[in-house]
């Protein structure tokens, strides 16, 4: 039976980064979920490094360095899971993160996706401190002019209730599987 969330994780050179970021996945209270790394050739030690930190991750090796988008959705394409996270090799998740998001995403059956409070620090370390906000999530201006990041180098304690956003970053979604294979589109006979 598949696992309910897919976490897919997209690395490249991450070996100074990775080491915190995996470290927050394992310490998630919510546990009913695989760890799918897609490795974009990294020619440091992030390969080495996942292998000694979360050995039962499944990991996909590029031949090239492919991107963030099309790793992404070659993980996404995989899985069998109802819920995907696309997460970046920087980010370092609270630990009940994903038992959060699950649980909203499973209260509010019409949304596609959910986000939380991304927070802007200038090193990783183990509990990074920041009083500043990153994001949460994109905005789009009247006249629908441009995006921007939704309270991007404010206070962390100005957004302190759940809203509705136009989107989310790219940084640490959680999208509903459903949803995101509503609106694929075919390219070159797969949908993408």
């Amino acid at each position: 039976m598949p696992k309910k969330l897919t976490i897919s994780l997209v690395t490249f050179n991450g070996a100074k980064l990775l080491p915190f970021c995996l470290q927050s996945i394992r310490e998630q209270t919510f546990q009913d979920f695989e760890l799918v790394v897609f490795d974009n050739y990294s020619t440091d030690t992030t390969r080495e490094i996942i292998s000694r930190i979360y050995p039962e991750a499944k990991v996909i090796f590029s031949k090239k360095n492919v991107g963030f988008a099309v790793g992404h959705n070659t993980v996404i394409c995989q899985t069998q899971s109802q819920y995907i996270c696309a997460l970046n090799q920087d980010v370092i998740l609270h630990s009940d993160y994903f038992f959060h998001c699950i649980q909203w995403l499973e209260s509010m059956l019409l949304c596609g996706a959910v986000q939380g409070k991304l927070l802007r620090v200038k090193e990783l370390t183990r509990h990074p401190q920041s009083d500043r906000i990153d994001s949460c999530g994109i905005m789009l201006h009247p006249f629908f002019q441009h995006f921007s990041s939704l309270g991007e180098n404010r206070l962390k304690t100005v957004f302190v209730k759940e809203q509705k956003v136009f989107g989310v970053t790219g940084t640490a979604p959680i999208y509903r599987m459903r949803a995101l294979n509503e609106c694929a589109i075919e390219l070159d006979g797969k949908k993408e």
